[in-house]
């Protein structure tokens, strides 16, 4: 069940990883399809069933590393979605924003949540986290009104079933190209 948290104010997202994650996702989604319909000559069914999966596996993984990551800035309240979690943070239950120098930038709650989308890169600790720098100060400025009677959220949100789903579609593609 998701909370009302009012509509969308700023969407931070790392654009250079999700098309990275994108072209990375589609060359192996190619290479996959390539096996199935070119396989080895000493290719069995089960080779082929195997390498779809570990195939599929890394496909899922690009995606939840680099595609998925957001972070939702709302009227009342935060939505961060990171790699395996999606949480939602209503601005009353903001306790404090760190911008940290080394691994990660967080919103420091009774749990502390990592903001994988605006994590400090080389570059940008460079530049003097800019970025990070922004998001705490448009934290620090959304109202704290409104958002009674939310509460903090998380839960594990990962939907396996559309990689599933094309895991089925490759290997009957692949039994029905078989030789």
């Amino acid at each position: 069940m998701r909370q009302d948290l009012g509509a969308v104010k700023h969407i931070f997202k790392r654009k250079g990883e999700a098309a990275f994650g994108k072209i990375d996702m589609v060359v192996l989604s190619l290479g996959t399809v390539f096996l199935l319909v070119k396989p080895p000559d000493n290719a069995g069914c089960g080779t082929v069933v195997l390498w779809t999966t570990i195939c599929t596996a890394f496909i899922w993984i690009a995606w939840l590393s680099t595609v998925r990551p957001v972070v939702e800035l709302r009227e009342r309240g935060a939505v961060v979605v990171n790699w395996f979690f999606r949480s939602e943070i209503p601005w009353n239950a903001v306790v404090s924003v760190e911008v940290a120098s080394e691994v990660g930038s967080g919103v420091a709650l009774l749990l502390r949540v990592e903001l994988a989308a605006v994590s400090p890169s080389g570059a940008n600790a460079m530049m003097g986290f800019g970025l990070q720098n922004r998001v705490r100060l448009l934290i620090e400025q959304m109202p704290k009104e409104g958002s009674e009677g939310l509460v903090v959220r998380s839960k594990f949100d990962v939907d396996p079933i559309p990689f599933l789903f094309a895991m089925v579609v490759l290997i009957a593609l692949g039994w029905f190209m078989l030789p």
